[in-house]
């Protein structure tokens, strides 16, 4: 691979998404999103307080898989990553772009990469606005007037929580960015991509339903059991909780590996033959 050309294609996808107006709307909703779970967070700790189970622990969840998070990538997603190929190819400049000397590897690793890094700029409000809460309570008095300062102590946050549940999203943001790039591949309108990405985030997410209706597989001979590896959230589950499952790194890693290079083999078949 070309690494000069692999960040030139990051560097203008980038510069191609910051161009237009919609997506700093999609970039505005994914902060304020952020915002009002962050509100619920404070809400329901000042109402309830910690419980004494752990999976139970809001704060646990908070970079897991509840309502806000789950609902901001089902639309963020496919939204965000529909253009990677698929706009190329719908104003005639994606030929211009595979018969460059760039190869083809270069073109869809650099597009994955601006797509990762849009992604987790989104999803990146989340462990700040955790890392902001670990030193203020939720509350606020106004010094000379003006300048607002925190009462008191914040929640007392694991760091290996804030580190885990952050790896958790970058990791599940590249995953994201992988079958984006693969959706976007395989569709010549954006909005094909789209719908395509969106029905497999769906799918994933009656998978990691039934897990959940079922125990989650982990009995013995449970039939269930060959559906863990797609339960998506249940995996981000896993970070939250403050751990780092070395082996489930390095599955998410294969999994983008063979995601990318299943998007170079759709590129070859729709573009109709080798490039």
């Amino acid at each position: 691979m070309n690494l000069a050309a692999i960040r030139t294609v990051w560097q203008w996808e980038l510069r191609t998404f910051f161009r237009r107006p919609a997506h700093w709307l999609v970039l505005g909703v994914a902060v304020l999103t952020a915002a009002c779970a962050t509100t619920w967070l404070i809400a329901l700790v000042a109402r309830q307080g910690l419980p004494a189970r752990l999976d139970d622990d809001p704060i646990r969840q908070f970079l897991g898989p509840n309502l806000f998070l789950v609902g901001t990538v089902m639309w963020m997603a496919p939204l965000l990553t529909m253009n990677l190929v698929a706009e190329d190819r719908r104003r005639g400049s994606w030929e211009l772009l595979v018969t460059s000397p760039t190869a083809l590897t270069d073109v869809l690793v650099g597009k994955f990469l601006a797509g990762w890094t849009v992604l987790a700029a989104c999803l990146a409000p989340w462990p700040v606005f955790l890392l902001v809460l670990s030193v203020w309570n939720g509350q606020a008095t106004w010094w000379r007037g003006w300048c607002p300062w925190p009462a008191g102590a914040g929640f007392d946050i694991e760091p290996g929580v804030l580190l885990g549940g952050t790896l958790g999203l970058l990791v599940f943001s590249g995953v994201l960015a992988a079958w984006g790039t693969l959706t976007s591949a395989w569709s010549r309108r954006p909005l094909m991509a789209a719908l395509a990405m969106a029905g497999w985030l769906g799918l994933l997410l009656v998978i990691t339903l039934v897990l959940q209706w079922t125990g989650e597989g982990r009995q013995p001979g449970d039939w269930t059991g060959w559906l863990r590896p797609w339960g998506v959230w249940h995996q981000l589950a896993e970070y939250s909780r403050g751990a780092i499952p070395v082996r489930r790194l390095a599955q998410q890693a294969a999994v983008i590996t063979a995601t990318l290079w299943l998007a170079h083999r759709t590129c070859r078949w729709v573009d109709g033959g080798p490039r």
